[in-house]
């Protein structure tokens, strides 16, 4: 019986750590997608909708390399699961794929309301979606964000960015001795605003919106007759700044960056990727919550 509870340890264990390896390994893949393309955080709504995509897919992913290599283990030592093994997405009947696609084209055209949430349910107990709604929920509940998936633009506000771990700027003014020290203390908590590293020699209180961007609209506003006289009459005020903490690295990009060109596009010079030390935060610690929403084994009696 001992024997037979720890072989079934071992092969929950094992799966666990093959979904815990699976899940950083993709959504990283995913930020190096987004950097090649070159959709950072900046982009608003398409982070936020590729980095949802981002977080469920490698959730799934996870959750069925969880169950593949728990289902081996338990195969070799003879032990039975818990759950009913599915490895698949054929366990959807094709008659309810017929009624998803109906559903989905089509809403004013299903025969019911109940039809409707017995299809969510149904959706829901196949690993894919179980697997990848439960991860994404555990990775909104540690905190993560999906917009925040996508790599940082050093000229924007990063992936890491915190209000609580910023302070007020006085316009272009550099932050005093004590603005530093209190930033160095923020970063150890927030880290580099930019790629989430909390550990470095070098921070630097980084400007946000940085100057030359502020330089560069306020001089758009002088740029013609019409533009002096509407800044005249409606006197805008300066755009508000806040110093952010940032590594030397990623300050040292973003004054590349700016030296070239104030105001954008500046393509993928202009993106940074996240540090891999910052996937060890626990927005990035899979758990097997999916397998919950899977039939399960009867009890024998």
């Amino acid at each position: 019986m001992e024997k037979a509870s720890g072989d079934k340890a071992f092969a929950l264990g094992s799966g666990w750590l093959a979904g815990a390896v699976a899940f950083p390994t993709v959504v990283r893949a995913g930020q190096v997608v987004l950097f090649a393309v070159g959709v950072g955080v900046h982009r608003g709504g398409l982070a936020s909708i590729a980095g949802g995509v981002i977080v469920g897919s490698g959730a799934a992913v996870a959750g069925l390399a969880c169950e593949a290599v728990s289902q081996a283990v338990a195969t070799e030592t003879a032990v039975r699961l818990p759950w009913t093994p599915k490895v698949s997405l054929g366990t959807l009947s094709s008659s309810t794929w017929e009624a998803a696609v109906r559903l989905l084209a089509h809403p004013w055209l299903s025969a019911s309301a109940s039809d409707s949430l017995a299809l969510v349910a149904e959706a829901v107990q196949t690993p894919v979606a179980a697997h990848a709604f439960s991860g994404m929920a555990v990775f909104l509940l540690f905190g993560g964000r999906f917009f925040a998936v996508a790599p940082s633009h050093v000229c924007f506000t990063g992936a890491y960015a915190k209000q609580w771990a910023s302070l007020p700027a006085r316009g272009a003014s550099y932050a005093t001795t004590t603005q530093k020290r209190t930033l160095r203390g923020l970063a150890r908590r927030a880290g580099c605003h930019s790629c989430g590293v909390r550990r470095t020699a070098h921070w630097v209180a980084d400007h946000m919106p940085p100057n030359a961007v502020v330089q560069q609209v306020e001089q758009r506003q002088q740029s013609t007759v019409i533009r002096r006289l509407l800044a005249y009459v409606f006197r805008p005020s300066r755009q508000p700044q806040r110093f952010y903490p940032q590594c030397r690295p990623c300050s040292q990009q973003q004054a590349a960056v700016l030296a070239k060109a104030a105001v954008g596009p500046w393509g993928r010079s202009a993106l940074k990727l996240h540090s891999v030390a910052s996937f060890l935060r626990p927005r990035y610690l899979w758990l097997p919550v999916g397998f919950v929403l899977l039939p399960r084994h009867p009890k024998p009696g």
